[in-house]
């Protein structure tokens, strides 16, 4: 009996030994890797196992161990960008093969609804020319979106649900529409592939974006966790950064566009401190000090009395950080039919735009 049950455990201690390499979500099938530059490539194996990682455009094996949770990152050299797809092979002991991995141009979108409205459009509010954008969305065979799901913690996670999609007419109508826009006028103009990671929650303030280390330097912003439950749940401080933001701090991005502000529409002055702070963490966040970003200025919506005002106030401060904060640029959308709708439908304008500051500041064009 005492060798059967020996035998057991030295059986659970080698399938231990050989557990698969896990890996997070945002490291899939389908995944648009950033251009010529060490992108980070992580995830789980047994503790202390040895990770071989092959990826198939040099066929060159790097190795790492794993720490003694399981942890390991690895830093992999990514060729120019193109549409051949590529593999990369991960390896301790039984091997996990991801697939069509296109080498291209990487960037974040995130904000609040507007960012996070879809192609499909959202209940009694739709797109301008979306259904059809829809249909021929297959054209776009360079564009592909990682969509985070809507999600709130106290805790910093390490991962998020989600997976890469390829556009076309099944998965396009759950693009987010600004995003979508940015990425195919990108891909079009400079003539590669371009992955969006879209990271949006409506309702939500810059706060809610912002990691508790670095809310705790304004001391009117409550972070007890009954005022926080007190809140609605879109107004909270820092739950999205830690479910929404923490999970993708691994993966190499270009810059972000940014489509925010609604919320904190009513406090102008205070958003003047905290979004520079927010762009100054994100930057520090994913290792790039003059990371580009692009925002969207709010639309003169035809709200009533102090509430107009604010937004006129808040449009003046969102043009003044244009000027205070570095390597930034705004895109306005007064002209884009908003005066009617908190979400305008052509957001087609607003996605165009943002790549027009990207492909003049950021490529050159």
């Amino acid at each position: 009996m005492k060798s059967k049950v020996l035998a057991l455990i030295l059986l659970c201690g080698a399938a231990s030994l050989g557990a698969k390499v896990k890996l997070p979500a945002l490291v899939g099938d389908n995944m648009i890797l950033q251009q010529q530059t060490e992108v980070k490539l992580w995830g789980t194996a047994a503790p202390e196992a040895e990770v071989r990682v092959t990826p198939s455009w040099n066929g060159q094996t790097m190795t790492c161990r794993a720490d003694k949770d399981g942890g390991w990152t690895l830093a992999v050299e990514t060729p120019a960008a193109g549409y051949t797809p590529y593999e990369i092979t991960f390896d301790d002991g039984e091997k996990t093969t991801l697939k069509n991995i296109l080498i291209g141009e990487v960037w974040l979108a995130s904000g609040q609804s507007n960012m996070e409205m879809p192609l499909k459009g959202f209940a009694g509010c739709c797109i301008m020319n979306g259904a059809d954008d829809i249909i021929v969305s297959a054209e776009n065979k360079g564009v592909r979106m990682f969509t985070v799901p809507k999600h709130q913690t106290y805790e910093l996670q390490t991962d998020c649900k989600g997976s890469w999609n390829i556009s076309s007419i099944e998965t396009a109508p759950d693009f987010s529409a600004t995003a979508y826009y940015f990425a195919t006028s990108l891909s079009r103009a400079l003539r590669i592939p371009v992955g969006i990671i879209c990271s949006a929650y409506g309702g939500s303030t810059v706060e809610g974006w912002i990691s508790r280390e670095l809310l705790e330097n304004y001391p009117d912003i409550s972070l007890n966790p009954d005022s926080i439950e007190r809140l609605h749940p879109m107004l909270r401080p820092m739950l999205m950064y830690n479910a929404m933001l923490k999970p993708l701090q691994n993966y190499t991005i270009k810059g972000f566009i940014w489509y925010q502000g609604e919320s904190n529409s009513a406090d102008p002055a205070l958003y003047k401190k905290l979004f520079p702070a927010m762009v100054a963490q994100w930057r520090e966040f994913f290792h790039n000090p003059a990371m580009p970003v692009y925002y969207v200025q709010i639309t003169p919506w035809q709200a009533e009395g102090k509430d107009r005002l604010d937004r006129a106030w808040f449009r003046q401060c969102q043009l003044e950080l244009m000027q205070e904060v570095p390597n930034v640029g705004m895109v306005t959308t007064t002209d884009a039919g908003s005066e009617k709708f908190i979400h305008p439908p052509y957001k087609i304008k607003v996605g165009q735009r943002l790549a027009y500051w990207a492909l003049a500041k950021t490529y050159g064009k």
